[in-house]
């Protein structure tokens, strides 16, 4: 399990989280034909909102079929692609699969519904599109995490606690995704626009994000070969990576940076230095937790 993983683990939370807050902006603000209404939210113009969809759902199917394609790689062998399809089973992998292709599919139709004039009735399936896209991209956010948890060979892996840290990284990654494209749209950041409310529910899953993971490593260090992992993650090999890169650029600098962003109108560059942070969090989250562990002997 190297490098490919991490980056499907990655770039599927990443692309489920990100449609998963677009998801909930075009149920909030968007009609059912796709055009969006004027609101007060902190854009310009309404149209400035349509942009950053038509910017988010474009970034999120790249995004998610990148991951896609490093899970296909890391498979090595295109037979066993095909038969997740042909032989559908109940098992993670499968269900998984077939929760990816769904986002995937709902992804494309509502980028390609913001990018070309399509007849009415193919548009009417919008609402549909929507609701089917954020059921799968919840299940993905989730599955990134399950996909390591049920390999109960890894003691690291091995708690329920560690579906809810990637889930709401999943969540956290999405919304500074969501924040990266919405550069150049706005003329001001005024307190209490949409940016500054997303800003204040990124500060409160960050911290539900540091609990969550305080207590999950409490979790996995009652087993041996768990706290020997655990001790790899704080002060082993994989230290600087945990503690620098997740810790530090994705957990405590972002938050110091959306509690300041949610309540103080300001520029662009912060919004921007959110997202990278959290982002390179993210990943560091991924790499170090699949880097330090350590199987059980059969």
């Amino acid at each position: 399990m190297g490098l490919l993983i991490v980056a499907y683990l990655f770039l599927g939370g990443v692309g489920a989280g990100a449609f998963a807050v677009l998801a909930l902006l075009d149920f909030r603000y968007g009609h059912a034909g796709g055009s969006l209404r004027a609101t007060e939210s902190g854009f310009a113009e309404g149209r400035h909102l349509d942009c950053l969809l038509k910017r988010g759902y474009a970034v999120s199917f790249v995004v998610l079929a990148l991951g896609a394609i490093c899970l296909l790689a890391d498979l090595g062998r295109p037979e066993i692609a095909f038969l997740l399809f042909t032989r559908p089973t109940t098992s993670y992998i499968s269900i998984g699969t077939f929760s990816l292709t769904a986002l995937l599919l709902c992804v494309a139709y509502l980028a390609i519904m913001r990018f070309f004039s399509l007849p009415a009735a193919v548009r009417r399936a919008k609402p549909i599109a929507l609701a089917v896209g954020f059921a799968a991209a919840l299940f993905v956010m989730a599955y990134t995490g399950v996909f390591l948890q049920s390999m109960k060979a890894v003691p690291l892996w091995d708690s329920p606690l560690l579906i809810v840290m990637f889930f709401l990284s999943a969540l956290s990654t999405g919304i500074a995704l969501v924040m990266a494209c919405s550069n150049g749209l706005f003329v001001r950041r005024p307190e209490k626009n949409l940016l500054s409310r997303l800003a204040a529910i990124d500060l409160a899953v960050i911290i539900s994000e540091l609990v969550v993971c305080l207590a999950y490593l409490l979790s996995v260090s009652m087993a041996d070969l768990g706290a020997q992992s655990v001790e790899r993650l704080l002060l082993g090999d994989h230290a600087l990576v945990f503690l620098a890169g997740f810790v530090l650029c994705g957990l405590v600098l972002p938050g110091i940076l959306n509690a300041y962003a949610a309540r103080c109108e300001h520029g662009e560059w912060i919004d921007l230095a959110i997202s990278g942070l959290v982002l390179i969090g993210g990943f560091c989250l991924r790499l170090s937790l699949v880097e330090a562990r350590i199987h059980t002997s059969i």
